[in-house]
């Protein structure tokens, strides 16, 4: 009896302390709970306290928008708390709590369906209040600060300890029609729940109160943490408050003489989902037959024939109705489900929305081994499209389709006919994607390492590779195959490595492989892809090759710009890659051998321009990069002989010249010639000579000519000079001396051709009219006998008299 004395006291005391009704329907002016995350957004409304908050509940994100008038909020804040540690005084918060959230608690009694059950319903809001930050109580002055709801939503940065989320936690479900009590255990309060669950409960008065932790996220309904388990406990029920309908005030608006602008498609369908979920059938129906009429997104037009089938309930006809709308999604949109805020187990919806979809479709899973390759189909109404990459599998309408794997490197196209209620699938026969990176060179008796990178969509049933093993020759010694084994799976990147160590040998040589990849339905694929294409790593002993030289011997002898052959020989042919020649001291630059045929015979064609010793060597370079050098060797390089000297031609030549004679007349005088000459191409020329004429007017003339020898030339240029006598009357005779110059010519070994003038000096030096000039061409019929023709002029005062010799020469 006193311990009620002292509840009634406390209560009253709590009054004192409570405000009024506060105008509770004023302190929420705006409260906005969506799907999806989005905290930040700004409602605007002057004078309120803006808060958002975010949170998860199964699988799906969540947020509550709320706009807490600040005079309220402030007025509150004023109110006095009580200093002592006494829960009882929460009790009366709690009730006062539930009459000012009313706005928010009908706005989650609506975002949560109606399938939902009890047990969903606590922990959605459990959930959303675990988000809340946890602190605790200080620099307030009070052992424990009991804070309002409203304070707890506005101070979102500082939301408060556990009495305050209890607090908050009790006054939503208390609202929601559930029976909650507070739970008072050493220094912590939390919120028991009424009803039919599972996990830790406290009972009181023959009820049961299934615990709940507000302070810590991740604790669902009736789990109990371990540090209060088997503690003492207190446990206070709260009178519930129900929650009247929110009271709308008429308001008269002038007339808007700008009409509101129509709704969008989209906007129209959303109008009609949600006069469906609050269950306004017939004004639903009109909304999602007004956006039929206009939407284009298939998409969006299955969904509208779903919720118009779903608004026509019943059984026998209505039933047929509903399915005639169900066919209609369907073919709007194969992959179409009843949208969540159906519920896909509806018990009506689910069984017959699933009977249509097995009428009318038929699965089909693309696989192709490369993860990429992007899958077409077409056909059967469908205009090309793209279903993803990699293996996919879509719910497709009955009929025939064309499908289509595009990848790197090419394309496959397979048909397939769809078939209602069966899964079908198809393999494209793509090749997966093989990286291979094989080492460059093994060494004898070395185990050779392979490994392989397979990235495929689906593992194989088995990988194997298939070699062969020659020696340096070509001959085949072994062939074989072995079974690579899976040395790593790596299923999240879709890869797979597989690894193998094939044998070596004792010789060097080479090993040649390919590699085969089996799947199931007897898919294989072959690596290198080309038809006969293999693999090859060189097999190496790690000693330089062996070259030696053939030719030419050493001390030979060549001239300059003389053509010269080095041969050399390789012992280890098979390996060597290259043959070089180089010199010592360098006058030349290094040469590359040819090899000869499949021979181990390299050999390289050179000449020198330069005169002296040549000292060299060659070096050969296999495929692991030993270097063999050969022995050296010497030759030597000749300067070139000189060209032969033209012969030197000695002999006499005698000739008779008819003077002023025509080709038939000879007997106007003649003009005997004796003459010595010596001359050469090369050699310089000599001569003497003595000219006689008869019979009248003798003219005696005796010339010596003297040239210099020819340099690389045809022409050469002589000197005369000598004394004639010749009668310029019957009775006057004179002496004069001749100067004279000519050319001499020769176009071949064995012709010769000079013209030679002169002038005769009177005896008082008055050359006028007394020259002379001559053209001659020689012959040699042999090396002795040479044969001489020439023509001249001779002018002897007011005589022009002209000279046509003829003569023979022997040379000695």
């Amino acid at each position: 009896m006193n311990r009620c004395w002292i509840v009634v006291a406390v209560l009253i005391a709590v009054s004192l302390t409570t405000p009024d009704s506060v105008n509770a329907d004023g302190a929420l002016r705006h409260v906005e709970i969506s799907k999806g995350i989005n905290p930040k957004r700004r409602l605007g409304i002057p004078g309120t306290i803006e808060q958002g908050f975010s949170w998860a509940f199964e699988n799906q994100k969540y947020t509550v928008l709320i706009a807490i008038d600040a005079r309220w909020y402030n007025q509150i804040r004023s109110y006095k708390r009580q200093r002592q540690y006494n829960f009882y005084y929460l009790l009366p918060i709690v009730q006062e709590g539930t009459k000012s959230l009313q706005d928010l608690i009908r706005e989650f009694s609506r975002i949560m369906p109606r399938t939902w059950n009890a047990e969903q319903k606590v922990t959605f809001v459990l959930t959303f209040v675990q988000s809340l930050p946890y602190t605790k109580d200080i620099a307030t002055g009070y052992d424990e600060y009991y804070k309002y709801p409203i304070e707890t939503l506005a101070e979102s940065e500082d939301s408060g300890d556990c009495e305050d989320t209890s607090v908050l936690f009790a006054s939503l479900l208390n609202g929601l029609n559930f029976k909650v009590a507070l739970i008072a255990l050493p220094g912590h309060i939390a919120v028991g729940v009424k009803g039919n669950f599972h996990g830790t409960f406290f009972p009181h008065e023959n009820n049961k109160y299934f615990y709940c932790e507000t302070t810590r996220t991740g604790w669902n309904l009736g789990v109990l943490p371990p540090e209060f388990k088997d503690r003492e406990y207190k446990v206070i029920p709260i009178a519930s408050i129900p929650i009247e309908p929110k009271v709308v005030k008429p308001q008269v608006e002038p007339p808007n003489l700008n009409p509101p602008e129509p709704l969008s498609p989209r906007e129209t369908l959303e109008k009609g989902i949600k006069l469906y979920e609050q269950a306004r059938y017939n004004e639903a129906i009109k909304s999602l037959r007004s956006a039929l009429d206009r939407l284009g997104d298939p998409g969006k037009q299955a969904e509208a024939y779903l919720y118009l089938g779903c608004s026509k309930r019943g059984f026998g006809e209505a039933n047929e109705k509903v399915k005639e709308q169900f066919q209609n999604a369907v073919r709007h949109n194969p992959d179409q489900k009843l949208p969540p805020r159906i519920g896909e187990d509806h018990p009506v919806f689910g069984p017959l929305f699933e009977e249509v979809r097995e009428e009318l479709t038929g699965e089909l899973t693309v696989t192709s081994l490369r993860p990429k390759t992007k899958i077409w189909i077409d056909g059967n109404g469908i205009d090309k499209k793209m279903l993803g990459t990699g293996t996919v599998s879509r719910r497709l309408f009955k009929g025939g389709y064309t499908v289509e794997g595009i990848y790197e490197g090419g394309s496959k196209k397979k048909t397939v006919t769809i078939e209602p209620n069966v899964h079908k699938e198809l393999d494209l026969e793509i090749p997966p994607i093989v990286r291979h990176d094989p080492p460059a060179k093994i060494s004898i008796g070395d185990i050779i390492p392979l490994t392989l990178d397979l990235i495929s969509s689906k593992g194989p049933q088995w990988v194997k590779i298939y070699y062969k093993i020659y020696d340096r020759g070509g001959n085949e010694l072994e062939q074989n195959n072995r079974e690579m084994r899976l040395w790593d799976k790596q299923p999240a990147s879709l890869k797979w490595i597989y690894k193998v160590g094939l044998p070596s040998q004792k010789y060097a040589g080479s090993i040649e492989y390919y590699i085969e990849i089996g799947y199931e339905n007897h898919l294989t694929f072959k690596y290198p892809e080309t038809e006969g294409a293999h693999y090859r790593i060189p097999i190496v002993d790690g000693k330089p090759p062996a070259i030696s030289l053939l030719d030419p011997p050493d001390g030979a002898k060549f001239k300059v710009n003389q053509q010269i052959t080095i041969r050399a020989e390789a012992i280890d042919n098979i390996s060597v890659k290259e043959v070089y020649i180089h010199f010592s001291p360098v006058n030349n630059q290094s040469q590359k051998l040819s090899r000869e045929g499949t021979s181990g015979i390299y050999t390289v064609n050179m000449t020198f321009s330069q005169a002296g010793f040549v000292r060299y060597y060659l070096i050969a370079t296999d495929d692991e990069g030993n270097e063999g050098k050969s022995e050296s060797r010497n030759i030597e390089v000749e300067p070139p002989e000189p060209p032969p000297r033209e012969p030197e031609h000695q002999g006499i030549w005698v000739s008779i010249a008819a003077n002023n004679a025509s080709a038939s007349d000879w007997d106007e005088g003649n003009t005997f010639r004796l003459a010595y000459l010596r001359e050469g191409k090369t050699h310089p020329t000599l001569g003497a000579r003595l000219d006689v004429s008869q019979p009248d007017r003798t003219n005696v003339n005796a010339i010596v000519q003297w040239g210099p020898a020819l340099e690389n030339s045809n022409i050469g240029l002589t000197f005369l000079g000598g004394i004639a006598e010749y009668e310029d009357s019957p009775r006057s005779t004179h002496m004069t001396p001749i100067l004279g110059a000519g050319l001499k010519f020769y176009p071949r070994d064995k012709i010769a051709i000079d013209t030679t003038s002169s002038i005769k000096f009177r005896s008082d030096f008055d050359t006028t009219n007394l020259y002379h000039y001559e053209v001659g061409i020689r012959f040699y019929i042999t090396r002795q006998l040479s044969l001489r023709a020439g023509y001249g002029k001779l002018y002897l005062g007011n005589r022009d008299l002209t000279t046509m010799q003829i003569g023979l020469g022997y040379t000695f």
